[in-house]
């Protein structure tokens, strides 16, 4: 039996009579376009598609990470309420069984005890003695290491879970450092587990938490962080009233926070020297002057706390709280007496020295800022702000070398303002054509009058008088014009006595002709009875603009 074959396109049949159409030409252009890869291949995974749709299964994150087990992150629930003690005879039974074999649930029974008491290194020691008997338990090893360092170098790990729903929201939270601007977190879930935790942890997180996320622009789930540890607060105590504060500098209410850090820098707390770190921290940041008390503690904590992190940070806090008082010539003494003995390591110094050299251009006295700057002036690593600050002043001071110094170590091309600065610098080495050529395109005001500055010095004084003028200097125009001589300019540009005075020394200027005795007798005449009024403008005029000689004298 034949079978016969199939057609390669299947027949069409014709549509009803009453739904043909006629296709529109836009249509059967349509029709006729080459169809996108795009259109008809599609890969995609069971997660794309669940996003796409909205139906993410429970346990995956938006992101595609499945979060771990609960039970592995329920800190609050591995202990007892701690105000009444501790007794961990019960935990330390039991570890080791007949035939001196370690007992993996009573080993990490323990080991999570220790980590709600906070004891991370008593419990990555446990971890690490047992660690053949336990296999992998890195993720409990990070939750020690938190507890230590209020943070984990092992983040990475942790950091997709901050998505996830319950307590392992919070501790991946918790494992960063730094939190990211633009991090999406579970902000509900991190605010249930941070209120269900026992006192003693919200304490012992809480301040830091607050100040990174406020760090990171979270500044909504900082304030329901704080509120959750003040309702356990017994009225007020120092970790609130740092939280307090903290707070209180973002909204903006600087005298309220300083305010705050000073009553309980008072109360002489063990946390005395970090509280002293963020209040001048504080002041710095708004350009407010720290005591001398302020800067003798940070001197006598900084002491104490010698060979530590807090340490360092207390001396380079001193330092930069004596510069920012003008107090330069103990900034440097210190300076150098932490880099001789070994207390500030070189990256330290040469951020201090960046530092007080912005405090230098800012506050130091002429003398102090040569005597400092004068001999670093090759060497020294200064921000673009500092860098303008610094070439300005010492061109001020008539250094202009010091200042191409400076400006020439730029490799960014140049801001407006370092514009007007080397044209300002050329001017005075005579390159006028340099200096016009730096102001091309500027219109600013300052700009114009530097310009303006820059073509009197060629004698092109229409032009000069015209930008002059742009500037809105009308009063600097004259100055400029009278001292040139340009009376031909001030008489066409001025309508007063100015301009009156400078039309009759150009008539005098004019070269009289021979035959004309009837006009030079007029003219004299004319000029005899303006004598007393042309006195009496000269005399004024002197006043208002004094030669250039006598400024000099």
């Amino acid at each position: 039996m034949d079978i016969p074959m199939l057609p390669e396109t299947p027949p069409q049949s014709d549509p009803p009579e009453g739904d043909r159409t006629t296709a529109s030409p836009t249509e059967r252009n349509a029709e006729k376009t080459v169809p996108d890869a795009r259109n008809h291949v599609s890969i995609q995974t069971a997660i794309d598609e669940q996003f796409r749709t909205g139906n993410m299964p429970a346990g995956i994150t938006e992101q595609g990470f499945r979060c771990p087990d609960e039970e592995a992150f329920a800190v609050a629930s591995w202990g007892d309420d701690i105000r009444d003690g501790v007794d961990l005879a019960p935990y330390r039974s039991g570890l080791v069984g007949e035939f001196d074999t370690a007992q993996p649930e009573a080993i990490l029974k323990l080991a999570r005890y220790y980590i709600y008491l906070t004891f991370g290194a008593e419990a990555t020691n446990l971890l690490n003695r047992y660690e053949e008997a336990l296999g992998d338990v890195s993720m409990l090893k990070n939750l020690a290491e938190i507890m230590d360092r209020k943070y984990s170098a092992h983040s990475a790990e942790m950091k997709p879970y901050v998505e996830c729903d319950g307590d392992v929201a919070l501790w991946a939270l918790l494992s960063q450092e730094r939190i990211d601007t633009g991090q999406p977190i579970n902000e509900a879930a991190v605010i249930s587990a941070f209120s269900r935790l026992p006192l003693h942890l919200r304490r012992h997180f809480g301040p830091d938490l607050v100040a990174r996320l406020v760090d990171s622009g979270k500044v909504d789930l900082a304030h329901s962080l704080r509120n959750a540890l003040s309702r356990a607060e017994d009225g007020e105590s120092p970790d609130l009233t740092r939280v307090e504060a903290r707070l209180a500098i973002e909204d903006g209410k600087i005298s309220e926070a300083t305010n705050s850090l000073e009553e309980l820098m008072q109360d002489n707390t063990t946390a005395s020297p970090e509280i002293l770190k963020e209040m001048v921290e504080l002041k710095l940041s708004q350009d407010m002057a720290a005591s001398d008390e302020d800067i003798a503690l940070l001197a006598s904590y900084a002491f104490e706390r010698r060979g530590t992190e807090l340490g360092k940070e207390l001396r380079m806090l001193e330092i930069r709280a004596l510069g920012q008082s003008g107090r330069f010539s103990e900034a440097y003494a210190r300076l150098d007496e932490y880099e001789q003995n070994g207390a500030l390591p070189p990256e330290a110094k040469t951020m201090l020295e960046t530092e007080l050299a912005s405090f230098l251009a800012t506050k130091g006295t002429d003398a102090q800022f040569l005597r400092y700057l004068l001999p670093a002036v090759s060497s020294i690593h200064l921000p673009e702000d500092d860098k303008l600050d610094i070439a300005e002043r010492f061109l001020n001071l008539g250094f202009p070398s010091e200042a191409r110094k400076i400006l020439d170590r730029s490799a960014t091309v140049p801001s407006p303002r370092e514009r007007r600065l080397l044209a300002e610098l050329a001017t005075r080495q005579g390159k006028f054509d340099v200096a016009i050529g730096y102001l091309a395109g500027l219109d600013d005001p300052e700009a114009l009058k530097l310009r303006a500055e820059a073509l009197a010095a060629k004698h092109d004084f229409p032009a000069a008088f015209t930008a002059m003028e742009n500037a809105g200097e009308h009063e600097r125009m004259l100055q400029l014009a009278w001292r040139a001589g340009q009376w031909a300019e001030l008489a066409a540009r001025d309508d007063g006595e100015i301009g009156m005075l400078s039309a009759m020394l150009v008539e005098t200027a004019r070269p009289r002709t021979a035959d004309d005795p009837q006009h030079d007798l007029q003219q004299d005449s004319e000029l005899l009875k303006r004598a007393a009024r042309t006195r009496a403008t000269i005399s004024e005029l002197l006043d208002r603009f004094p030669s250039p000689q006598g400024d000099a004298q």
